[in-house]
């Protein structure tokens, strides 16, 4: 399996969050390498830099430390703090009652990112359809569906994949995208453990569909704080390195959570993992 951190082009989210779950790319990622072999580039706001010049700055250094990589899409616009933060979907549920506003992204927006995607043969692109707790009505869901199926086609057309995210949307209706569409499933184990999906069976039910997992621990409260792996909690994260360490099938796993604690995260997964 391959697995490695986070990594995020944008200045943007400089002092904002509390926690940065992400590499510092300006910073430099050699120091990474002892553990990973992938890094998940997340295009969490890309309207202050110039993606094509961005992107192909930060494949060359990939390609340097032989890097593989797979692309988080569009799915949070920055402000000028944390309460003016944006999320961003297909999407957005008349239901949905959050911290963040949320708002719907024209599908152009995601468009851009499988073209700069598809440059630098990035294969995998992964798709937040809401969020943990947040849910489709029927006809929200169809809406969802014909975009969603707009976007795929094109994807594919650009020989990329879209990888929908766990995470609001339940597994009936990412069976029903996996079988109809071309699509597959990014398993964040904490979103399924939010919104009360047994990932583990989960994951043997379709795994085969499941190129893409994100490892992260959430809070005392369930909330989805990316903590780091080798915390305890609900998330089980050291058996699920044990049944990812079995497969066969080639996986990449994300640790999701601060690099800060790179050298126990190293032991946890050379321990678990291995």
């Amino acid at each position: 399996m391959k697995s490695g951190y986070t990594i995020e082009l944008s200045k943007r989210f400089d002092g904002i969050f509390e926690e940065n779950i992400h590499i510092n790319y300006h910073g430099g990622i050699g120091e990474y390498t002892d553990l990973c072999t992938i890094l998940e580039l997340d295009i969490l706001d890309h309207r202050d830099i110039d993606l094509e010049y961005e992107l192909e700055q930060y494949m060359q250094s990939a390609k340097e430390h032989d890097l593989d990589t797979v692309m988080h899409l569009p799915c949070l616009e920055a402000g000028t703090s944390l309460d003016t933060c944006k999320l961003l979907w297909l999407v957005v549920p008349e239901s949905y009652e959050g911290f963040f506003e949320a708002k719907e992204l024209p599908i152009e927006e995601y468009k851009k990112c499988v073209d700069a995607a598809s440059k630098h043969g990035i294969k995998y692109l992964i798709l937040h359809a809401t969020a943990p707790r947040v849910s489709f009505e029927k006809e929200e869901f169809d809406l969802f569906c014909e975009r969603l199926e707009d976007l795929a086609q094109y994807a594919q057309s650009k020989n990329t994949r879209i990888c929908v995210e766990t995470g609001g949307i339940n597994e009936e209706e990412l069976k029903y995208l996996i079988d109809n569409y071309p699509v597959d499933i990014t398993l964040d184990l904490a979103h399924a453990k939010i919104d009360g999906i047994e990932y583990e069976e989960f994951y043997e039910k379709y795994k085969d569909r499941i190129p893409v997992i994100h490892l992260t621990q959430i809070d005392q409260e369930w909330r989805d704080s990316h903590w780091e792996i080798f915390r305890e909690g609900p998330v089980d994260n050291a058996k699920f390195l044990k049944i990812l360490s079995q497969d066969v099938n080639e996986k990449y796993i994300i640790y999701e959570c601060s690099p800060r604690e790179h050298q126990k995260i190293k032991e946890f997964v050379k321990k678990y993992g291995e």
